[in-house]
Protein backbone atom coordinates (compact mmCIF):
# COMPACT_ATOMS: atom_id res chain seq x y z
CA UNK A 1 0.00 0.00 0.00
CA UNK A 2 1.26 3.31 -0.93
CA UNK A 3 2.23 5.84 2.09
CA UNK A 4 -0.25 8.24 1.45
CA UNK A 5 -2.83 5.23 1.07
CA UNK A 6 -1.89 4.35 4.81
CA UNK A 7 -1.93 7.95 6.15
CA UNK A 8 -5.24 8.24 4.79
CA UNK A 9 -6.79 5.01 5.96
CA UNK A 10 -5.16 5.41 9.16
CA UNK A 11 -6.63 8.66 9.73
CA UNK A 12 -9.90 7.38 8.80
CA UNK A 13 -10.09 4.85 11.48
CA UNK A 14 -8.03 6.95 14.10
CA UNK A 15 -11.60 8.92 13.39
CA UNK A 16 -14.16 6.42 13.54
CA UNK A 17 -12.59 5.16 16.78
CA UNK A 18 -12.62 8.29 18.04
CA UNK A 19 -15.98 9.06 17.34
CA UNK A 20 -17.56 5.52 18.74
CA UNK A 21 -15.50 6.34 22.21
CA UNK A 22 -17.16 9.71 22.17
CA UNK A 23 -20.47 8.09 21.42
CA UNK A 24 -19.79 6.07 24.65
CA UNK A 25 -18.58 8.65 26.72
CA UNK A 26 -22.03 10.75 25.95
CA UNK A 27 -24.13 7.84 26.59
CA UNK A 28 -22.60 6.68 29.73
CA UNK A 29 -22.97 10.98 30.42
CA UNK A 30 -27.27 10.73 29.73
CA UNK A 31 -27.72 7.37 31.89
CA UNK A 32 -25.79 8.96 34.64
CA UNK A 33 -27.91 11.96 34.79
CA UNK A 34 -31.45 10.22 34.68
CA UNK A 35 -29.65 8.06 37.21
CA UNK A 36 -29.15 10.79 39.38
CA UNK A 37 -33.24 12.23 38.36
CA UNK A 38 -34.20 8.64 39.43
CA UNK A 39 -32.61 8.32 42.97
CA UNK A 40 -34.08 11.97 43.45
CA UNK A 41 -37.39 9.97 42.91
CA UNK A 42 -36.42 7.52 45.78
CA UNK A 43 -36.47 5.07 42.82
CA UNK A 44 -34.67 1.62 43.80
CA UNK A 45 -30.99 1.26 42.62
CA UNK A 46 -32.49 -2.56 41.63
CA UNK A 47 -34.81 -0.71 38.87
CA UNK A 48 -31.84 2.27 38.06
CA UNK A 49 -29.59 -0.34 37.26
CA UNK A 50 -32.04 -2.37 35.00
CA UNK A 51 -33.29 0.88 33.31
CA UNK A 52 -29.86 2.56 32.99
CA UNK A 53 -28.00 -0.19 32.37
CA UNK A 54 -25.53 1.32 34.87
CA UNK A 55 -23.73 -1.06 38.28
CA UNK A 56 -24.96 -0.83 41.57
CA UNK A 57 -21.88 0.47 42.32
CA UNK A 58 -22.22 3.06 40.06
CA UNK A 59 -25.51 4.13 41.08
CA UNK A 60 -23.84 4.42 44.55
CA UNK A 61 -21.09 6.87 43.91
CA UNK A 62 -23.75 9.15 42.15
CA UNK A 63 -25.36 9.32 46.05
CA UNK A 64 -22.54 11.01 47.00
Amino acid sequence: MAKGLEKKYGEERGKKIGEKHGEKIGELKKSKEIAKKLLEKDISIEIIAETTGLTKEEIERLKK
